[in-house]
Parts: C-alpha cells; structure tokens; sequence
C-alpha cells in the first residue's frame, strides 16, 4: 500500500505537468502533459471523482466504527477502518495538491481564501 507523500512528490508549476491520480508499480508518481480534455485528462477526473467518494466512504465507516467518538482502543475494525481512512486522505491530498497546482496564482488573481473551522460545540454560542 503506498501513501500519498506531499513533501516527497515533485508538483510541476501551475499550467505545466498535470500529477495523475495514480502512480507507477514502484510509488512514483505520474504526470500528464496534454490537453485538459483528453481522453486521458477526462479518465484522471474520474479517477479522482471516485477516490473523493472512497475518502467520504472510509471516514463514515470510521465514525461508525468508532461509534461518532475517537478511542484509543484499536480493535480489528478499528484498525482497518483507519488503515482505510489513511489510504483515502491519501488520495484526497493527491486530488488536492494536484488540482491546486492547476489553478493560477492565487495572490497574482487577487484571491484571497478566507474558511473558519466550527466545532459541533460551538454551535450554540
């Protein structure tokens, strides 16, 4: 099983090489230089479309399995649950990474990303 390793994979600057939502036998990873929508461009999309919907899959079976709270107890389940979890966040990262190296520079658009993390707890205040 191989993971996702942002800080080992070369990203190519925005506009040059596209990274592939899957890598060689040996882990390395794969690059797309063409056209966006190629037949083999459109096949990468799907890919990544699918590794999104495993990453929403594995994270419920995990809170599920957790029952909706962590625990430091790792049954079997447990740890397959976030074996697969891991995989899946893996994938995630590699569909992110790839698809913001693709965007124009952000600071160069005026673009400015403001998000806010809200907890269920703080919900009420």
């Amino acid at each position: 099983m191989w993971i996702y390793d942002r800080e080992q994979t070369p990203m190519p600057a925005a506009g040059e090489l596209r990274l592939l939502p899957w890598t060689t036998d040996t882990g390395k990873p794969c690059y797309l230089n063409g056209d966006p929508g190629s037949s083999l461009s459109r096949y990468a999309d799907e890919i990544e479309e699918a590794q999104l919907g495993d990453g929403d899959q594995a994270l419920k079976r995990l809170v599920s399995v957790l029952g909706g709270k962590p625990t430091a107890d790792a049954d079997d389940e447990t740890t397959l649950a976030a074996k697969e979890t891991a995989v899946a966040l893996s994938n995630v990262l590699r569909v992110a990474d790839s698809r913001g190296a693709r965007l124009p520079d952000a600071d160069a658009a005026g673009i400015t990303y403001g998000g806010t993390y809200r907890d269920d707890d703080d919900s009420a205040s």
